[in-house]
């Protein structure tokens, strides 16, 4: 059974977070395995463009607390207001990247991705960029850093990007480019799979 305090404890625990407030999420209901928070679209959270803020939006999260989650949220956002969306994991990117180099289409891909209003790639630092894939991201990111917006999610600190893009140089670059006009969203908690795993082995126990 759970504790009769735990919803005053989980709305005590929101309402200390004050990026919430700043963002103007609002918690507006907790049932058992279920937290719903409401996030109202507004000015404040566009640039002058009318886009997402800032032209890159990092969501910085421990895996499995809902960074694909709060991503594809935003995008289908982004799409009930009418803008254009793509999303893809870093991973996927990546062999498509390979793929149209392989078959001489590498420009046109490239230009196909500067196109979308909010372009999401999941998952950034699974795994590690060769020099050439790292100059790829980083003409996208140019191509894009006028009027669209493009959101990272990873469990990688910017600071440590360079771990994952093998040229130091270009690494710099990337970083630059995010740093400096990011809305940064940084999430910690206990992994839904945890939570899922036990509710699962409980109701194992109580059949």
């Amino acid at each position: 059974m759970s504790s009769p305090d735990f919803e005053a404890r989980c709305r005590s625990s929101f309402e200390k977070q004050r990026f919430m407030s700043t963002l103007g999420a609002r918690l507006v209901a907790i049932r058992p395995g279920e937290a719903v928070i409401e996030l109202p679209f507004g000015d404040h959270l566009t640039q002058q463009h009318g886009f997402l803020h800032a032209g890159a939006v990092t969501s910085i999260v421990e895996t499995g607390v809902g960074k694909t989650f709060i991503a594809q949220v935003t995008g289908l956002h982004a799409c009930a207001c009418g803008k254009s969306v793509m999303y893809m994991t870093v991973t996927t990117w990546l062999e498509n990247v390979a793929l149209a180099r392989s078959s001489g289409t590498y420009l046109r891909y490239r230009d196909k991705l500067a196109k979308p209003d909010v372009l999401i790639f999941d998952d950034m630092g699974m795994r590690k960029m060769s020099s050439i894939e790292a100059q790829d991201l980083c003409e996208i990111l140019e191509e894009r850093s006028i009027a669209k917006s493009t959101i990272f999610t990873t469990q990688l600190p910017l600071d440590h990007w360079s771990e994952v893009i093998a040229d130091p140089v270009i690494a710099d670059a990337i970083r630059d480019r995010l740093q400096h006009s990011a809305l940064t969203i940084n999430i910690t908690g206990e992994s839904y799979r945890g939570v899922k795993a036990r509710k699962l082995a409980s109701k194992k126990k109580d059949a």
